[in-house]
């Protein structure tokens, strides 16, 4: 016996929906979770290593990318990089209640590119947004990206990745300095790495 088709459009109608309910429901948990890791981030910004640790590798990015390049970075670091570089990011922990369904989709995007476990899965982003440098922390939050990932909020409920799961990330590849087809290590401080995409001319 099969579903009427009128049925399975109304059904298939509704999973979508509760789907896309999930998603920004969960979204808005991270986004308060996010609100104290910014807070963190700002306590961090006065610590004078950090800080001073942090402006330079900012500076190292003002000097070294062109006005219209895009910086793929956590959503944390991106006020930052917008406020010192004024470069272009995907986005940052500032959220407006009228942009969080589009703010959703970039940090799936960033969620996206830094849980890769392959170039090729990566390099989707990296051509949808045109970047050109990845910025990022040593000290990567695997936790916060794994539940915005995409299908995670469905088909795993893990919390954590395990140490070599977290290795096979591409941002796992880059802080192990793994050699990669397409990026390349730009710069390196003591708690910040900057990776240049390889455009094919290069």
């Amino acid at each position: 016996m099969t579903m009427p088709k009128r049925d399975v459009a109304h059904w298939t109608e509704g999973l979508r929906v509760n789907v896309e309910a999930l998603f920004i429901v969960a979204f808005c948990i991270l986004f308060f979770v996010e609100v104290l890791t910014t807070h963190k981030a700002v306590k961090e910004w006065y610590d004078l290593g950090k800080a001073t640790d942090l402006m330079e590798t900012l500076s190292w990015i003002k000097q070294n990318s062109k006005p219209d390049d895009f910086i793929l970075t956590t959503w944390v670091l991106g006020y930052p990089v917008v406020t010192y570089t004024n470069r272009k990011v995907i986005a940052t922990s500032k959220v407006y209640p009228s942009e969080i369904k589009a703010v959703a989709e970039r940090y799936r995007d960033i969620s996206k590119f830094f849980l890769s476990e392959s170039e090729e899965d990566a390099l989707e982003v990296i051509h949808k947004s045109n970047i050109r440098y990845i910025f990022f922390p040593k000290r990567f939050g695997f936790w916060i990206y794994r539940y915005i990932a995409p299908l995670d909020l469905i088909t795993n409920k893990k919390k954590h990745l395990t140490k070599k799961e977290r290795s096979t990330t591409i941002v796992g590849q880059m802080r192990d300095k793994k050699p990669l087809q397409n990026f390349k290590l730009a710069y390196e401080s003591k708690r910040y790495m900057v990776y240049k995409f390889l455009e094919e001319y290069e």
